[in-house]
């Protein structure tokens, strides 16, 4: 069992702070702002973990409460193109729980699972906060067998959030796997495929504003010295 505190500054960066910086990433354009104020926050956690035979449980339970959150607000939308200036949240707050749970079901084999659940509230509107999925969850079949092979299988799911112009996006869920081998104590080798079903999330909601890579092929070599 485990507890904690802790208290944080975030200073805001060069190009959230300068007035004349004006960026583009894809569909969006930010724009600097020198009153933008330096970000604090308070923190407190709780948590708990089990073992035993092939079984394992972890939890945690958090809350924080932030002042001065720097995030972005939305300015206009021209079209596709949304302009955004960096800027505050006079207040915040965010709690819920990380939970996780492993199982070696059989000889090699191993199952792992890490699920966070998130709400958060601006303390301004009473609104949630945009861009933070409600729940991440993060599930892992290994397999770990002779002469150094191992496989995996991966599901990442990203639940609902809320976007700055006030859209609800839906949840999607992306599958990988890969094969690989550690053929000695300085070589590795994997080859597998990223996002197996070609989720594309413009097809998902328009409101999507950024996107990730398609089905992607890969085999990499590594040396560790």
């Amino acid at each position: 069992v485990k507890g904690g505190f802790g208290t944080a500054f975030k200073a805001p960066t060069l190009k959230q702070i300068s007035p004349n910086y004006v960026g583009a990433e894809g569909p969006h354009t930010f724009m600097g702002n020198a009153d933008v104020k330096p970000e604090t926050s308070r923190s407190f956690e709780l948590g708990a973990d089990w073992q035993s035979g092939p079984f394992s449980v972890r939890g945690t339970v958090f809350h924080t409460r932030v002042k001065d959150l720097i995030t972005t607000r939305l300015l206009r939308e021209q079209g596709t193109r949304r302009e955004y200036i960096y800027d505050n949240v006079d207040s915040a707050t965010m709690h819920g729980a990380e939970l996780g749970f492993g199982w070696a079901f059989a000889p090699g084999f191993k199952w792992n699972n890490d699920l966070t659940l998130l709400r958060t509230k601006d303390g301004s509107t009473g609104k949630e906060l945009t861009d933070r999925p409600r729940h991440v969850l993060h599930s892992q079949l290994a397999w770990q067998g002779a002469s150094g092979f191992s496989a995996r299988l991966g599901v990442d799911l990203t639940g609902s959030q809320r976007t700055a112009g006030g859209a609800r996006l839906p949840a999607y869920t992306v599958v990988n796997a890969s094969v690989g081998q550690q053929i000695n104590k300085l070589l590795s080798w994997r080859a597998g495929v990223d996002n197996i079903g070609n989720v594309r999330l413009a097809e998902k909601a328009a409101d999507f504003g950024y996107a990730i890579r398609g089905r992607t092929y890969f085999v990499n070599l590594r040396a560790d010295f």
